[in-house]
C-alpha cells in the first residue's frame, strides 16, 4: 500500500522562482487526495508526475487565493479527461459561493460528477470501513478548517495524517495533530516575526514545532513559507531544535508517511 505526500507547492501568498503556490497530493491506498490547490497546481502535478485524473477527493482549508486559485482549472481538467467521478470536494460552508464560482469559471463540457461538501467544523466528513476524515476549526482571518485522515484498524492504532494550514496555535490545530504520524503544518514565519505571525493568523517555525511536541506528532512537514525567506534553512534550524523529526518541504518532492509506531517524544 502506498501512503505518500507530494508537495506540489510550498509558498505562502506569493509564489517564487523555487516555490509555487500551495498544493499537496496524498496517495493513500486507492485514494488520491488533493489539498489546497493554488494557482499553477496543474503544472506542478505534471512536474511531479501526478495524474489529475486519479483525484478522488479535493480538500480546501479556506478560500484565500494561494489555497484555491487552482481549483477552477482542476475541476475543468477532470472533465477534459472524461473522469466520471464522483470526485468529492470539501470546503468551509461559508465559502460556498467561491466554490460555485470555481465550478463555473469558464466554458467547458461538464463531464465529471463533482460532489460538494460544505462543512462546519468540527465534524466527521467521511467514514468507511478503511478510513475516517475529520475536520477541526482553525484560527485565521477567514473561516479556516484543517483535516485529519486516520486508517481504521482493530488490531493496532491506524496510520494517520493531518493537514494544518493558515492558523495561529489553537485547540483545533492541537486536536488534528494529536499523535499523528505525519503532520503537514504551515510555518510562514520565523521566531523573529512572532508578532506579525499572530496579527496575520499564522505560525512561526518555532510555534509549529512546539505544537507538534505538545500534540506528540511523530513527523513534522513544514511548509507555506513566506517569500521573504528564499531558503528553508532557518525554518529547519528553528524547528529541529524543538522536534526531532522535521522536514522542510520542497516543491515536487515526495515524503513517505511513516508507519504507526511508538512515538519518539
Amino acid at each position: 500500500m502506498t501512503r505518500e505526500l507530494v508537495a506540489l507547492g510550498t509558498s505562502s501568498q506569493v509564489p517564487t522562482r523555487s516555490r509555487n503556490h500551495n498544493g499537496y497530493f496524498l496517495f493513500w491506498d486507492d485514494e488520491r487526495l488533493l489539498f489546497d490547490p493554488g494557482e499553477g497546481t496543474q503544472r506542478q502535478m505534471a512536474l511531479s508526475r501526478v495524474e489529475p485524473r486519479e483525484i478522488t477527493r479535493i480538500l480546501i482549508t479556506h478560500f484565500h487565493g494561494d489555497h484555491c486559485l487552482g481549483l477552477a482549472g482542476i475541476l475543468r481538467r477532470l472533465s477534459l479527461e472524461k473522469v466520471a467521478g464522483p470526485v468529492h470536494v470539501y470546503f468551509p460552508a461559508s465559502g460556498r459561493v467561491y466554490f460555485e464560482r470555481a465550478l463555473a469559471a469558464c466554458v467547458y463540457e461538464a463531464v465529471t460528477e463533482i460532489v460538494p461538501h460544505p462543512l462546519k467544523a468540527p465534524m466527521v466528513v467521511h467514514e468507511d470501513e478503511r478510513m475516517i476524515i475529520r475536520t477541526e476549526k482553525l484560527s485565521h482571518g477567514v473561516d479556516t478548517i484543517g483535516y485529519r485522515l486516520e486508517e481504521k484498524r482493530v488490531d493496532r492504532r491506524g496510520q494517520s495524517f493531518a493537514h494544518v494550514m493558515d492558523t495561529r496555535a489553537c485547540a483545533g490545530a492541537l486536536a488534528l495533530a494529536h499523535e499523528v504520524d505525519m503532520l503537514v503544518i504551515e510555518s510562514t514565519y520565523l521566531r523573529t516575526e512572532t508578532k506579525e505571525a499572530r496579527e496575520r493568523g499564522h505560525l512561526t517555525a518555532t510555534q509549529a514545532a512546539e505544537l507538534a511536541v505538545q500534540a506528540k506528532a511523530r513527523r513534522v512537514v513544514l511548509t507555506h513559507f513566506s517569500q521573504r525567506h528564499p531558503s528553508n534553512g532557518a525554518f529547519m534550524a528553528e524547528a529541529k531544535s524543538i522536534h526531532p523529526d522535521v522536514i522542510t518541504a520542497r516543491d515536487t518532492r515526495r515524503y513517505a508517511v511513516p508507519p504507526p509506531t511508538s512515538l519518539p517524544l
